[in-house]
């Protein structure tokens, strides 16, 4: 019997989050009540044909809590902003019964949840040049944040750290600073 939330390869174009109105804020800064971020189709398919995604646990009107389920073996997750910190808690959970998820998130390298769960847990880091036009805003420039994704994979986890300290301290000037290594 086949899983009806899973979906085939080159399926998926279609990532949203619970509706679409999208709001400007003075100094284009995007934002929306509704969580609305759908993943332009070309985006996705280049993601796609590297990773082979099986399972996607923020899809489009999806009638299942993606935190509550067993996710797949290659997870594509465009989480709503406003609750990344849960579905990176739920990567790392995933990521070691030897699952991998790609994330495409805001890079918000100061925030708590990317110090406690990006820095010592991510696999790699690849940040996105220019703007996205993510699907349902294409009437504005893109998001005006650093865009990336945030990959957890299990392998490449296990080879980087394993028997190594991803922290280091150092000093810049007369602060100490913290330094994770990839």
């Amino acid at each position: 019997m086949s899983d009806p939330f899973r979906f085939k390869k080159g399926q998926g174009a279609d990532k949203v989050h619970k509706g679409n109105d999208a709001k400007l804020q003075p100094g284009m800064q995007v934002w929306s009540k509704n969580d609305n971020v759908a993943t332009p189709d070309d985006l996705y398919k280049s993601l796609n044909d590297e990773f082979h995604f099986d399972f996607d646990p923020c899809p489009l009107r999806a009638t299942f809590d993606g935190l509550q389920i067993e996710w797949g073996k290659s997870n594509y997750v465009n989480p709503p902003y406003s609750n990344i910190q849960e579905f990176m808690e739920k990567a790392i959970k995933e990521m070691k019964k030897g699952k991998k998820t790609v994330f495409l998130i805001p890079l918000r390298m100061a925030s708590r949840y990317w110090e406690k769960l990006v820095y010592p847990y991510a696999s790699e880091v690849r940040p996105i040049a220019g703007y996205i036009k993510f699907k349902g805003y294409e009437k504005i420039r893109g998001l005006n944040i650093p865009i990336g994704l945030v990959i957890y994979d299990p392998i490449k986890y296990e080879a980087k750290f394993k028997g190594t300290s991803n922290v280091d301290f150092s000093e810049i000037g007369n602060k100490d600073v913290l330094i994770y290594k990839w």
